[in-house]
C-alpha cells in the first residue's frame, strides 16, 4: 500500500509541475567574462553561456533618448553655458559583474534559464 500511495503522489507531484512552465530562483554571477552563474540552492549547479538567457536588464546596449538640458558653468576663462537637445544616442551599462546576485526564471523541463533582473541590496 505504501508503494502505491509514493506512485500517487509522484503522478500528482508531476501533473501539477507540468501545469507550471517556469518557477523563479536565483544566483550569483560567479565569472563576467566567460559568463557564469552559481544557482542558489544548487551548489553542484553552474550555467555557462550556453544555458542562460539575457534580457536587456543585465546587458550593456546602445539606444536613442531624447534629452533636453543644459550645461552648468565651470570657473574659469572659457566658462559657459549651453543647452544640449534633440535625440542623442546613449550607451547602457547593465552588464553583470562578478557578484552580481541576479533573478531567473528556468525553464520548465527545459535547460534554459531565462536571466531576468539583478537584486539590488
Amino acid at each position: 500500500m505504501a508503494n502505491l500511495n509514493e506512485s500517487i503522489k509522484k503522478v500528482a507531484l508531476a501533473a501539477v509541475n507540468e501545469g507550471e512552465p517556469a518557477t523563479f530562483c536565483f544566483g550569483t554571477v560567479t565569472s563576467a567574462s566567460p559568463l557564469k552563474i552559481q544557482v542558489q540552492d544548487d551548489q553542484k549547479l553552474l550555467l555557462t553561456k550556453e544555458f542562460l538567457v539575457l534580457t536587456k536588464n543585465v546587458i550593456d546596449y546602445d539606444t536613442e533618448v531624447q534629452i533636453t538640458w543644459e550645461t552648468e558653468l565651470e570657473n574659469g576663462p572659457d566658462s559657459h553655458k549651453h543647452e544640449i537637445k534633440g535625440k542623442k544616442k546613449v550607451k547602457i551599462l547593465n552588464a553583470l559583474k562578478q557578484n552580481d546576485k541576479v533573478v531567473m526564471i528556468k525553464q520548465q523541463g527545459g535547460q534554459k534559464y531565462l536571466v531576468i533582473d539583478k537584486i539590488m541590496g
